[in-house]
């Protein structure tokens, strides 16, 4: 006689729900340990930046919002965190001889945040009133004066070309006293006609005289030469690094060519973390466009 069962028979639910659980836990683990070996390594934090580079870290910027960095060209403005980092990078740079003016930004990697850190930096410097050149190199796709909403102008390849000044390749970054903005141009994969690139030296001359602070915003060094046509007519370079992003493969690229050219960075700026702006600093604090500016002399600089 065939009775039917009274209770159910197997693994109970419970347990059921935690041999899944596991098991997709299990799964994800190893799937995450697969992606991790084959994905190229990356710096992980500022001890790996410094420990790779052997140069001290400048200063520490805290990365665009998320929302902002998932627009394709988010607008530059004063961010107060971010001002008073690069304040901070801007003392540790005078304390240097010759107080280095003419600064060359560059990366590793794509991403690493150099056109952001060459805008802020430029917009910082302009509050606490120095006049300040910011250069844009990049020949394929150049942003920095779009960033800024300065106005389109004729690109510095173009003015020189026809034999014009330089400045006339400038354009002023709108509400922002002493701030301006010059771009090479687009030019394609072939980058800077080299006619061009023998002026930039000469240019870079120029404007050291002519303004405070020249700031160069160079593409990726294992994407592009762009940097090493300046190198020669710049006072330091800065390294920029995101940590988490840039590739330490890149990295150790980028400081083999550095070295062929026989330049050590001056210092690094890191991207990437939150940094609390100090109370009290008058370029994280409110600063206006408009606000009177500063009567101090920048005192003799030095010889190019």
């Amino acid at each position: 006689m065939i009775t039917s069962p009274t209770s159910a028979s197997g693994p109970s639910r419970s347990i059921l729900v935690m041999a899944g659980l596991l098991a997709g836990f299990a799964l994800g683990l190893g799937i995450a340990i697969v992606v991790d070996t084959l994905s190229p390594r990356r710096v992980a934090n500022a001890a790996d930046a410094v420990a790779a580079t052997g140069v001290p870290v400048l200063a520490r910027v805290p990365a665009l919002p998320f929302w902002q960095r998932g627009r394709r060209s988010p607008r530059l403005r004063l961010r107060p965190a971010a001002a008073a980092a690069l304040r901070r990078l801007q003392h540790q740079l005078e304390l240097q001889p010759g107080t280095p003016r003419r600064l060359l930004f560059i990366g590793a990697s794509t991403g690493d945040g150099v056109t952001t850190s060459v805008g802020e930096l430029g917009l910082t410097l302009a509050r606490v009133g120095r006049d300040v050149l910011m250069v844009d190199l990049n020949t394929r796709k150049p942003q920095l004066a779009r960033r800024l909403g300065a106005p389109e102008v004729t690109p510095l390849a173009t003015v020189l070309a026809g034999g014009g000044h330089w400045e006339r390749a400038t354009a002023s970054v709108p509400g922002e006293q002493g701030l301006r903005v010059l771009a090479v141009g687009e030019q394609g994969p072939l980058g800077i006609p080299d006619g061009v690139a023998a002026d930039l030296p000469e240019v870079l001359a120029a404007a050291r005289e002519r303004f405070d602070y020249v700031l160069i915003d160079a593409p990726p060094l294992t994407e592009s030469g762009e940097a090493l046509r300046v190198t020669s007519a710049v006072d330091a370079i800065v390294l920029v690094l995101r940590p988490g992003q840039t590739r330490l493969a890149d990295l150790e690229s980028a400081l083999a060519i550095l070295g062929r050219a026989l330049w050590t960075p001056a210092g690094l700026v890191l991207v990437g973390g939150r940094v609390p702006a100090p109370p009290g600093d008058p370029a994280a604090v409110g600063a206006t466009a408009d606000r009177p500016r500063e009567a101090a002399a920048l005192g003799p600089r030095a010889e190019a």
